[in-house]
C-alpha cells in the first residue's frame, strides 16, 4: 500500500474495527455532499444511506439520473457512463474495501431492483444499475483474491467481475493528479493529492470551506495529523467558519440542533426567540404549570380587561 511518508494511516484490514457506525455515516454524508456538488445543474439526484428495500439495508451513496443529460457531470476518473441508477459503497481511509463489502454491494443490488424506486409492475432492469466500489486506499488483500476478475482501465480504476456481477472499483489514492480528479482527491490521506485538490477543486470558496471543515473534523477523529496533511490548523478552520455567515449556517445545520445547543446555556438559546415563539408548541396545560389558582384567575381577568379595552378603542 502506498502511503505518504509523513502521514501515518491505519493498518489495512478486511473488516475495519476502528470506526463506528456513526463515523461511517458521517463519511457517507460528506462524500454525498461532494457528489451533490458535482452533479449540480445536471438531472441527477444523490441520496445517502438509502434504504434499498425498506429493511434498514442502506447503500452508502445513491446517484439517480432523472432525465437524459447531453453533458454528463464530471466527478472523477471511473465515474464515466453513469447509468440511471448508480449504487456506491464508499470506504474512507479508516476502512479497506473488502470481499465482504463487494458481497454486500451485490446484495444491495438485488434488493434495490424491488425497492421503492421500482415501478409496481416490474423490477428495475439490471442493465440500468451500475455498482461502484469507491475506496480511499488500495485494497491489496482483496485484489489478491484469484476468483475476482480484474481489468485495469486506467490509474486508480478497475473493472471487477465478482461471480458474474460487474463492479467498477475506483481507488482515490491511485488516481492521477489531474483536474477532473481534484474534488475527490480531497478525500485522500496522501498529502500530495490533498494539496492538488486544494489548489484545483471546482467547488467554490463557500462550498470548499464547508466540505473541508467537515473533512478536517473527521480526519482528525480518525487520528491523522491535519497540520501535515492539509497545512491547515483548527484555528484556521474556525476563523474561516466564523467569518463566513453562509458557511457558518451550513456547518451548524450539518451538526443538527441537538449538538449545536448542547453546549449553550438554555437562557442564551431562549433569548433568541420571542415569548410567542417559545410557547408556540407548548400545550396549554403545560403553560399553566406552577401557577396557583389565584394567579390563573388574575391572568384571566387581565386578559378580559385588555380585550374589553381593545373593543372600546375599535368602537370609538
Amino acid at each position: 500500500m502506498e502511503t505518504d511518508p509523513k502521514i501515518e494511516t491505519p493498518p489495512e484490514t478486511e473488516r475495519a474495527d476502528s470506526s463506528t457506525e456513526e463515523a461511517n455515516t458521517d463519511w457517507h454524508r460528506i462524500a454525498g455532499t461532494l457528489f451533490s456538488h458535482c452533479v449540480e445543474n445536471h438531472p441527477y439526484e444523490v441520496d445517502v444511506d438509502f434504504d434499498v428495500a425498506r429493511t434498514e439495508k442502506r447503500i452508502d451513496i445513491l446517484i439517480v439520473k432523472k432525465a437524459e443529460d447531453a453533458n454528463p457531470p464530471v466527478i472523477a476518473d471511473g465515474f464515466d457512463n453513469l447509468q440511471t441508477h448508480n449504487l456506491i459503497t464508499f470506504k474512507s481511509f479508516q476502512e479497506s474495501m473488502s470481499v465482504h463489502a463487494l458481497e454486500e454491494l451485490i446484495c444491495y443490488f438485488k434488493l434495490y431492483q424491488t425497492s421503492e424506486r421500482a415501478s409496481d409492475e416490474r423490477r428495475i432492469d439490471p442493465d440500468q444499475i451500475r455498482l461502484i466500489a469507491l475506496a480511499t486506499r488500495y485494497p491489496r488483500k482483496m485484489m489478491k483474491r484469484k476468483w475476482i476478475g480484474k481489468k485495469k482501465i486506467k490509474n486508480g480504476v478497475w473493472d471487477l467481475m465478482y461471480g458474474g456481477t460487474p463492479i467498477r472499483l475506483i481507488v482515490i489514492q491511485k488516481l492521477k493528479l489531474e483536474k477532473q480528479n481534484a474534488n475527490i482527491l480531497l478525500f485522500s490521506s496522501k498529502k500530495a493529492q490533498v494539496q492538488y485538490g486544494k489548489a484545483n477543486h471546482s467547488l467554490g470558496d463557500s462550498r470548499y470551506l464547508g466540505l473541508m471543515s467537515k473533512l478536517f473534523i473527521r480526519f482528525s477523529l480518525g487520528g491523522l495529523d491535519m497540520g501535515k496533511l492539509y497545512d491547515w490548523s483548527w484555528e484556521g478552520v474556525s476563523k474561516d467558519i466564523r467569518e463566513n455567515e453562509q458557511l457558518l449556517q451550513g456547518f451548524l445545520s450539518g451538526l443538527g440542533a441537538e449538538k449545536v445547543t448542547k453546549f449553550l446555556p438554555p437562557k442564551e438559546v431562549l433569548n433568541q426567540y420571542t415569548p410567542e415563539q417559545r410557547l408556540q408548541d407548548v400545550p396549554v396545560e403545560d403553560r399553566l404549570k406552577g401557577l396557583s389558582e389565584a394567579e390563573i384567575e388574575k391572568l384571566i381577568q387581565a386578559h378580559a380587561e385588555k380585550k374589553k379595552q381593545a373593543s372600546e378603542n375599535t368602537d370609538s
